[in-house]
């Protein structure tokens, strides 16, 4: 297991409302007079450096929607990739922000890249935990639980990620999300065990989701950076 950072993230398979809660947590921590930093896909680096690089690995990973030339790079590679972009972010904006003092959030983090990749071949698996055990752990993960079928039903759309074409699903959409979303959850079950995540049920009121996730956050955020508090 890699070492770990204080930082924070929210996991869950597609349509569990990790970037909606993330947004609504970061929110109601800078309320809360927290000064936060969200981790996502879309996040620019403000070294122009950086960002120029951020951008570069983003564009290959996160934003080429041609589904010819995504399927066309070998799962090597895109594990590869991954492990890149994650490692640059975390240098170049996590670091950084910790120093800076910042509640970091990710919207998902490398386990979303485990999970998937799981479901590959053993040596693609292999070489993928491998390069992701170079990039640091979240100090505390929180699952989002919904079942696939709830969450295709939140869905207006399905990008060919989420459904598994590039993993050999050419049926229904709906149906290949649900099927391809199973699969992905038991990988995620696995992880849950292994690294101890916190579990919230993702159908709760959202209100009531978010006020959960604050407490939660700045709870561990505060004994981590403070110690435990004494009475």
């Amino acid at each position: 297991m890699a070492k770990s950072k204080l930082f924070f993230s929210f996991e869950g398979i597609d349509g569990s409302g990790k970037s909606t809660l993330t947004r609504r947590v970061a929110n109601k921590l800078n309320e809360l007079g927290h000064k936060t930093l969200v981790v996502d896909k879309t996040l620019e680096p403000e070294n122009p450096i950086h960002k120029r690089r951020s951008k570069l690995l983003s564009k290959l990973l996160w934003t080429d929607t041609d589904p010819s030339e995504i399927s066309a790079q070998s799962d090597t590679h895109l594990a590869l990739l991954a492990a890149s972009w994650y490692a640059h972010i975390e240098t170049a904006v996590i670091d950084e922000a910790q120093q800076d003092g910042a509640i970091i959030l990710a919207d998902g983090w490398k386990y979303k890249i485990l999970a998937r990749f799981a479901n590959k071949d053993l040596q693609v698996e292999t070489l993928c935990r491998s390069a992701l055990s170079e990039i640091s752990d979240t100090s505390m993960s929180i699952f989002l639980s919904i079942s696939p079928r709830s969450a295709a039903g939140r869905k207006d759309h399905f990008s060919q990620s989420e459904t598994g074409r590039l993993d050999g699903y050419f049926g229904d959409q709906k149906d290949d999300f649900i099927s391809y979303q199973s699969r992905v959850l038991a990988e995620y079950q696995a992880l849950i065990q292994e690294y101890g995540w916190i579990v919230l049920d993702a159908e709760t009121n959202v209100d009531a989701l978010t006020e959960m996730a604050v407490e939660l956050i700045v709870e561990r955020y505060e004994t981590e950076k403070f110690g435990p508090h004494i009475p």
